[in-house]
C-alpha cells in the first residue's frame, strides 16, 4: 500500500483527487486486491519480495484504472456535458494505467508469453462489460450460468497477478487451481453485491441477476408490483 500512496503523492494527479485516491475507507475495501500478489508469493518462492511487490503495485493500479474508467462511462451516459472533475478523474485513471504498464514492462520483455495471456484477460473483461451493458439495456432474463460467467469475466484481470507470478517463477502448476479459486471468490462477491445494492441498482438502471429472479417469480406467480420505482 505504501508504494501506491507514494506514487499518488508524487504524481501529477489533480490535488483535489489525491485524497479520494488514498481514502483509507476505499483502500481498506480493496485490501484483497492490494495484497493479492503478496498472498500468493509463498507459492512462488523463487520470486523475490521486491518483484512480488512490483506485481502487487502494477496489479492494483490497473484495478483502480478499470474502476475509474468504468465510472467515467457511467457518469457520461446521457449527459450533454462532462464536468472538469470527471475529466480529471479520467486523467488520473490513465496515470494509474501508464504506471501499471511501465511496472509490468520492467518485469517482462516485449515477447514474453505473459503479454499474450494479459491480452486475453483484457478481451475477456471487456467482453463481459459489453454483455452486461446489453443485458442492462434490454433487461433480458439472466440465467445462473450467464450470471456466473459475467461475474468471472469482470474479475478476469485479477488472474493477471497469477500469471505474472507463475511466469516469473517459470512454474504454472498452480495456475488452474488459483484461477478457479479467484473465479469462485468473485462470483460469491457478485451475489453479495447484487443483494446489498438491490435498491441502488434499480435507481441507477443497472439490471442484475437478483432483479431478474424477482421479475421471473412475480410473472410466474402472476403478481403485480405497484411501486413505480421498480421496472416492469
Amino acid at each position: 500500500m505504501k508504494s501506491f500512496l507514494d506514487f499518488v503523492d508524487t504524481s501529477i494527479i489533480e490535488p483535489s483527487l489525491k485524497s479520494d485516491a488514498t481514502d483509507l475507507s476505499v483502500l481498506n475495501g480493496h485490501h484483497f486486491y492490494i495484497n493479492l500478489a503478496i498472498y500468493l508469493q509463498p507459492l512462488f518462492p523463487n520470486v523475490s519480495v521486491t518483484k512480488a511487490n512490483s506485481v502487487a503495485l502494477s496489479g492494483y493500479l490497473y484495478f483502480r484504472f478499470l474502476l475509474l474508467f468504468d465510472n467515467f462511462i457511467d457518469e457520461s451516459k446521457g449527459k450533454a456535458k462532462t464536468t472538469d472533475r470527471t475529466f480529471h478523474k479520467l486523467m488520473m485513471a490513465f496515470e494509474f494505467y501508464e504506471k501499471s504498464v511501465r511496472g509490468l514492462s520492467d518485469l517482462f520483455e516485449e515477447h514474453n508469453l505473459f503479454w499474450n495471456t494479459f491480452a486475453f484477460l483484457k478481451r475477456e473483461y471487456f467482453a463481459s462489460i459489453i454483455k452486461e451493458i446489453k443485458i442492462s439495456t434490454t433487461k433480458e432474463s439472466i440465467t445462473e450460468e450467464d450470471f456466473e460467467s459475467l461475474a468471472a469475466g469482470k474479475s478476469s484481470i485479477c488472474n493477471a497477478t497469477i500469471y505474472a507470478l507463475s511466469s516469473l517463477e517459470n512454474n504454472d502448476s498452480f495456475n488452474t487451481l488459483l484461477v478457479e479459486c479467484i473465479r469462485k471468490f468473485h462470483i460469491g462477491l457478485q451475489y453479495v453485491d447484487d443483494i446489498e445494492n438491490f435498491r441502488k441498482d434499480i435507481h441507477e438502471g443497472q439490471w442484475t441477476f437478483a432483479q431478474s429472479l424477482l421479475r421471473n417469480h412475480l410473472e410466474q406467480s402472476k403478481l403485480v408490483v405497484t411501486d413505480a420505482k421498480y421496472p416492469s
